[in-house]
């Protein structure tokens, strides 16, 4: 026997919904499509926006922030905040008495930020400046150049020194004038 002879199961006739003897859930799907309706006092479910409305507001979004950012960046001949500038003098003719040795036209003063110097020449014999110790002071850099197995130098050294100086406008013509000083011009 088929179903359409009428048929049932043991629990009832499978063709209809089973009555429970209350309501049926409003969130239990029916088999229907659901359907979008709009109610009369203007709720949120008026407003449904197509998707074209969405593509054009998208597109003017992005163009406003396009606007914004040309207009926040700065032009090619705008100057551009700059942070410390780093300068390199090489074989700096220096002569320490008993290791030490004091730099006066190297200080804070000046618009440095740190100094570090390492021996250059001789790189033979008994002068060989091994070990350079800087500290920078507020109006001078002091040196302490001491042999490779640390006994004090007395005499003639060349040494290298790096030199950070702060972002001052005139900070090149400032390590010009260090540039001159330190070579004993």
């Amino acid at each position: 026997m088929t179903r359409s002879q009428g048929a049932t199961s043991p629990i009832g006739d499978l063709s209809q919904e089973p009555d429970w003897g209350c309501r049926r859930p409003s969130w239990l799907p029916t088999g229907e499509p659901p359907t979008l309706s709009t109610s009369p006092e203007g709720g949120m479910m008026s407003s449904i926006l197509s998707w074209r409305r969405i593509a054009l507001a998208l597109a003017l979004l992005v163009a406003a922030a396009g606007i914004v950012a040309l207009r926040s960046s700065p032009g090619a001949d705008a100057q551009q905040p700059g942070g410390p500038l780093t300068f390199v003098f090489s074989n700096l003719l220096r002569t320490p008495s008993n290791g030490h040795l004091v730099m006066a036209e190297l200080g804070e003063v000046d618009g440095v930020l740190g100094i570090a110097c390492t021996g250059a020449v001789p790189r033979t014999g008994t002068m060989i400046p091994g070990q350079v110790v800087t500290q920078l002071g507020f109006t001078d850099t002091r040196l302490r150049i001491m042999r490779n197995d640390g006994a004090a130098i007395t005499g003639t050294v060349r040494i290298n020194c790096v030199i950070e100086f702060s972002a001052i406008a005139d900070a090149q013509a400032t390590a010009d004038r260090l540039g001159v000083a330190l070579n004993g011009g």
